[in-house]
């Protein structure tokens, strides 16, 4: 007998799987952008990431803030303030959106990871 022939022999195979790397950041801030442009409307993006609760208190908050604005430009201040108050949601909302895509991403990635058989190590 050889030695060649009393060496264990391993045969390793590589499976490759497609996973879904979780929602978009990008997709996530357009979602953001968008709606808070033309609609006045913040946290889809959010809800769109994987975070429904935070989504859906930022889009009544907004909704909230607009309404006491509305009432403030019955004493002038409103037409300063709602701008404002929009602006700082338009810069925000993506910014959170962003991060929460961010974050699910790599929740994702994390779930994934490749393990051997044990066989390939004897």
């Amino acid at each position: 007998m050889s030695n060649e022939s009393l060496s264990p022999t391993v045969e390793v195979r590589e499976v490759h799987h497609f996973y879904p790397a979780g929602p978009e950041p990008g997709f996530a801030m357009l979602l953001e952008l968008i709606p808070g442009l033309f609609l006045q409307t913040f946290g889809i993006g959010v809800i769109y990431a994987g975070s429904l609760l935070t989504g859906i208190s930022l889009m009544l908050a907004y909704w909230l803030l607009a309404a006491i604005n509305f009432m403030l430009c019955f004493v002038a201040i409103g037409f300063v303030t709602w701008p404002l108050t929009w602006i700082g949601f338009m810069i925000f909302c993506p910014i959170i959106a962003s991060h929460a895509a961010k974050k699910r991403q790599q929740q994702a990635m994390a779930g994934r990871v490749t393990t051997y058989p044990a066989t390939a190590n004897r």
